[in-house]
């Protein structure tokens, strides 16, 4: 305060210290606003998503299959990063509307995304498949929370990013199972066929109708390798099909070069996993399964490096992509300085991007905030695990599984028999499994005779998971390997708290004319192994032919599917209940959950009627403004027309319309004038002004809001 009393050299200091203070108080309050901003969207997510997210991952970390996942937060942080600048010119826009009857398109979209989430979320936790239907709902959360939270521009930035996420979603594995057959089938002949022109001693085979090339090492063992998923390249496919779009999407090409490049490298990464296959058992044959192994582990990673290195090289040589095509020089503009002196955000001549403006928190972003709480509360009142979590009924090791401990994963059952049958190594081997057991309940016939009704139980112990139909459903006569015939397929509710869904399927196998019916469902257990307890995906399946089950008189007939399920219920929730389930089901939840229906239709018909609304809003709000268009002026029409004409050729900043100008009239025309005129027009609703992303650089723009083609 001393400083006052002065004059001269300490008047300028206590200028300047209150001018640093100010600047430090706005910065302060800014990064404070980002940071709250931030959390109303981190928190709810992972309050909602962190045991999807934990299981996603953690499946990631063991199972190859799913490794190209851990990749996907650095791209999509890479993603982000680039787009850093245009994200703090729009981030703290308002999202500012004309005024309407109805709300803005900000809160008509980020209430329709949420909406679709939730019904996607909620609905998804009651079928067999509610892991998937989580993480299918988890980027719409998203863009949902982003839109309401900032706006919808910075939701067009990250769109691209938010998609990437879709991909973390374990089902598209499931969803390309009928094309890995074709590609281990494609994949095994022709690396057959080359390892017997170099001479290797190999025989082509199938075990389980999946092709396996059997190697005779140099010292005479053979060893067999089967072609599973693992190995025909479908995981190799998805991970490539990801970076593949990663790189397309930050190419700076015409879109034709970038499509036809990415469809380019898939005969490419065919061609490359038929040589690792090769590869693999060229070690085999040299050093042993040991070495060849090893490679398998790593092969996948190396593979969809090598086809992207070499994509791209593609790319260049045939279409001339660059990675960083150069960028065009930026033109000397004498009027930066002045629209920064002028407190301008953006530089009103050339668009160029000039600082940006501080987030503020006000009572519609509170309020909007507050709204997406409300919502993140309902989805934590009925939220659901996206697994059944259950305690597991044995302290066996799975490293030292014996057949007299086998018997405990089973409860045992009246009047039924407990029976182990086998252990299928050959499954074990191609799913990669822990363990796949089979078990018999019997039960003598009432009629006093010999005969026995059998009613079969798989149980199979993996890090991973695998599906029935999956399996047997593929496109018909592929290589040999024709489509099961499907009877049924649904969810059937097997606990109601905690909610457990099973999968029931009936079918016919290829060829045959048994109908077989198994009705399947999931559970997350910890198991031990070694001396660490670790979780384990448990698949249980209760299997039967239908004509032996007529035959015990358990069913009517070989067509009775009804009594086939009626026959399983009680199985399965035996089984289900000795596997002792964690209850995590709320009351609300099990309310809620019997109306289903009665949610769903009045929440659609409201939010298709709110959509409706709004587009017929727009169109009315674009009528609107070409009737007002055709009411002025001449010079004012000349306004509008030029600006039209500059945005067909290209990005129309106040440079560009005053250019497009002087080459219509070879006038010239005062860029100040231009812009009060603009500006005029914008609060009439005729122009609007938007940043655009030039190569990730934020460039304020104008655009016409008439729809030229009416008049």
């Amino acid at each position: 305060m001393k400083l006052v009393r002065h004059n001269g050299r300490s008047g300028y200091l206590k200028l300047r210290l209150l001018s640093s203070i100010g600047f430090q108080k706005e910065s302060s309050k800014n990064q404070i606003a980002i940071m709250i901003k931030l959390l109303a969207i981190l928190v709810p997510f992972v309050a909602i998503y962190w045991q999807d997210l934990d299981l996603v991952f953690r499946e990631a970390l063991f199972n190859d299959f799913m490794s190209y996942i851990l990749v996907i937060p650095f791209l999509v942080g890479y993603i982000i990063y680039r787009k850093r600048k245009i994200l703090k010119a729009i981030s703290p826009l308002n999202g500012v509307e004309p005024k309407k009857t109805i709300w803005t398109g900000q809160i008509v979209v980020g209430i329709t995304l949420l909406t679709i989430s939730f019904l996607i979320y909620f609905f998804g936790s009651y079928t067999s498949q509610a892991f998937e239907y989580h993480l299918l709902s988890l980027p719409l959360f998203l863009a949902a929370s982003v839109v309401l939270v900032f706006n919808l521009e910075t939701l067009k930035a990250l769109l691209f990013p938010i998609a990437l996420l879709f991909f973390i979603q374990p089902y598209l594995i499931q969803l390309l199972n009928p094309f890995w057959s074709d590609l281990s089938w494609i994949s095994s002949t022709a690396a057959y066929q080359v390892l017997s022109v170099i001479g290797i001693p190999v025989e082509f085979t199938t075990v389980l109708e999946v092709p396996t090339i059997n190697v005779t090492t140099i010292n005479g063992d053979v060893l067999p390798f089967t072609v599973g998923v693992a190995s025909s390249g479908l995981n190799s496919f998805m991970g490539f099909t990801v970076f593949s779009i990663f790189v397309v999407y930050i190419l700076r090409e015409p879109l034709w070069k970038r499509i036809t490049l990415m469809l380019t490298g898939y005969p490419l990464l065919l061609l490359l996993n038929t040589l690792r296959i090769t590869i693999i058992l060229s070690l085999a044959y040299q050093w042993g399964m040991a070495v060849a192994e090893a490679f398998h582990l790593t092969g996948g990673i190396v593979l969809i490096f090598i086809g992207t290195v070499v994509l791209l090289f593609i790319g260049e040589k045939i279409w001339k992509v660059k990675m960083y095509p150069n960028k065009f020089a930026p033109s000397n503009c004498t009027y930066c300085d002045q629209s920064f002196r002028n407190s301008y955000n953006f530089c009103m001549n050339c668009g160029k991007f000039l600082k940006s403006i501080n987030h503020v928190i006000n009572r519609s972003c509170a309020m909007k905030m507050a709204f997406l709480l409300v919502v993140v509360l309902l989805f934590i009142l009925v939220h659901t695990p996206p697994i059944v979590l259950a305690t597991s009924p044995t302290d066996i090791d799975l490293t030292q599984f014996s057949p007299d401990k086998y018997i405990e994963l089973l409860p045992t059952i009246p009047d039924w028999d407990l029976q182990f049958l086998y252990r299928d190594n050959r499954v074990e081997s191609i799913l990669r499994q822990d363990a796949a057991l089979m078990f018999a309940y019997a039960s003598e016939d009432n009629g006093g005779n010999s005969s026995y009704a059998y009613v079969f139980v798989g149980v199979q112990i993996s890090t991973g998971w695998h599906t029935w139909e999956g399996s047997l459903i593929t496109w018909p006569t592929r290589y040999g390997r024709p489509t099961a015939t499907v009877l049924d397929l649904r969810d059937v509710r097997i606990l109601q708290d905690p909610a457990l869904t099973g999968r029931f399927f009936a079918y016919q196998r290829p060829g045959s004319n048994r109908t077989e019916v198994v009705l399947y469902w999931g559970e997350r257990v910890p198991f031990k192994i070694a001396s660490v307890w670790d979780m384990r995906n448990v698949q249980i399946s209760i299997i039967s032919y239908t004509d032996e089950l007529a035959i015990s008189g358990l069913i009517s007939s070989p067509n009775d599917l009804a009594g086939v399920e009626k026959l399983y219920l009680p199985f399965a929730q035996s089984i289900a209940n000795y596997w002792q389930p964690i209850k995590a089901s709320s009351l609300v939840t099990t309310l809620v959950s019997q109306d289903r229906d009665k949610i769903l239709i009045p929440t659609c018909i409201l939010l298709t009627g709110t959509n409706i609304l709004y587009v017929l809003e727009k169109r009315r709000e674009k009528r609107a403004n070409t009737n007002a268009y055709k009411k002025l002026s001449e010079h004012d029409k000349r306004l509008i027309n030029l600006v039209h004409e500059t945005e067909k050729t290209t990005k129309p900043t106040l440079n560009a319309i005053a250019s497009r100008y002087q080459n219509i009239t070879t006038g010239t025309i005062d860029k100040e004038k231009l812009l009060q005129e603009l500006v005029e027009a914008e609060k009439n609703g005729l122009i609007k002004s938007k940043i655009i992303s030039l190569y990730d650089e934020p460039t304020l723009t104008w655009r016409t809001q008439i729809d030229f083609k009416k008049i």
